[in-house]
């Protein structure tokens, strides 16, 4: 034991990066008011023996004249929803600060339940026998992590999809909207999300997520839109997380997981089978050649969508189904209320020239329709 002791004190003084090697995963960013926080999961500590999962957790806040990490060891007990802290280690600017060796009281697994299912992507089954990883290094900022092991026997929950893609839409066979509202329902409210909205082709869920240094925590809002094609219905899904004033679409990669069952629990489609119909840019310089997009936007509606204006006859957006006077309710998952007229017409006419494709949801004589411009 003392031994053992020695040992994590000599890693924590250790300069960072001589320590062995983390492979830390981002899991969730948060900006506001002139700080980052961002929070981490080592994939190469994860272990998993029956129902304790073990792993290391890395809370790191970046302020104009510092930053702060706080490198810690989860344990959580999946049969009963709880986790508890075995060990702490926390450094400023770099340097270690503090330490506990005491493991906590086991408490609930909403503040860290991202970590935790995002540490499950990379469990193995195995015995514990982890180091104390070095604190967090420049290129997990901008994408640096690796990606996750190829276990025996593991699912990957992200096949797919892209990581990057903020929208995941998918066919769900031989089905009625209210149908799969239900079932989005059932498997959002297990997951611990309240219901925001629930319409004709919509349900929007949310959940508040912890409180950090006294400052709310963020916010995130999942939208199912769904559009009836014959005896199917097309499902598109985002998330916007919210911070005060701010707000950010997410990568819709921590999700899948949950949009996969939705569709197998509806027409047993194998989740390993599901893909993403999202089709995502090829190049961020890419021009596109042939046909235009075609599409001029006009004014809001008393309730702040946006109208169509004019569509060029032979543009894509003709060929896709578009006229004037149609009203955009989204694009790409986005309520066109939140933009300005002027801002949604530069964020399509960006995506064209990405070769995206862009999926809109209008309205036409009071009916909900989709259309999907593509190239």
């Amino acid at each position: 034991m003392k031994r053992k002791f020695a040992s994590l004190l000599l890693l924590l003084f250790l300069v960072p990066g001589t320590a062995s090697a983390a492979n830390w995963v981002l899991v969730k960013e948060t900006s506001s008011l002139g700080w980052k926080m961002y929070s981490y999961v080592d994939a190469d500590t994860v272990l998993k023996k029956e129902s304790i999962l073990t792993f290391w957790f890395n809370s790191k806040v970046v302020k104009p004249l510092g930053a702060s990490e706080k490198v810690q060891k989860i344990e959580a007990n999946l049969s009963t929803h709880q986790y508890r802290i075995l060990e702490i280690h926390v450094f400023v600017n770099g340097k270690p600060g503090s330490q506990s060796l005491t493991p906590t009281k086991y408490a609930n697994d909403s503040p860290i339940k991202d970590e935790i299912n995002t540490a499950l992507q990379y469990a193995v089954e195995g015995t514990d026998g982890g180091s104390v990883p070095a604190p967090t290094i420049s290129s997990q900022e901008t994408g640096g992590s690796q990606p996750p092991p190829k276990n025996e026997g593991a699912g990957d929950i992200s096949a797919g999809a892209d990581t990057t893609a903020s929208l995941f839409t998918m066919t769900i066979m031989g089905t009625t909207i209210p149908e799969v509202q239900d079932v989005i329902l059932e498997i959002m409210t297990r997951e611990k999300y309240t219901l925001e909205e629930v319409n004709g082709n919509k349900v929007v869920m949310g959940r508040q997520g912890p409180s950090v240094l006294f400052i709310p925590g963020v916010y995130s809002r999942v939208r199912f839109n769904m559009v009836a094609r014959d005896t199917n219905v097309k499902l598109m899904v985002n998330q916007v997380d919210s911070q005060g004033p701010q707000s950010q679409q997410q990568p819709i990669a921590p999700l899948v997981p949950l949009i996969k069952e939705i569709r197998n629990r509806i027409d047993g489609t194998p989740k390993e089978q599901i893909t993403n119909e999202t089709i995502t840019p090829v190049a961020e310089t890419a021009t596109t050649t042939g046909k235009t997009l075609g599409i001029r936007l006009g004014a809001k509606t008393p309730e702040g969508y946006i109208v169509v204006d004019k569509v060029e006859p032979g543009s894509k957006a003709s060929e896709a189904g578009l006229t004037a006077l149609d009203v955009l309710l989204e694009v790409n998952g986005r309520p066109t209320k939140e933009f300005e007229v002027k801002d949604l017409q530069s964020y399509l006419e960006k995506k064209w020239s990405q070769k995206a494709s862009i999926l809109v949801v209008y309205s036409r004589d009071g009916k909900t329709e989709l259309a999907t411009i593509k190239d």
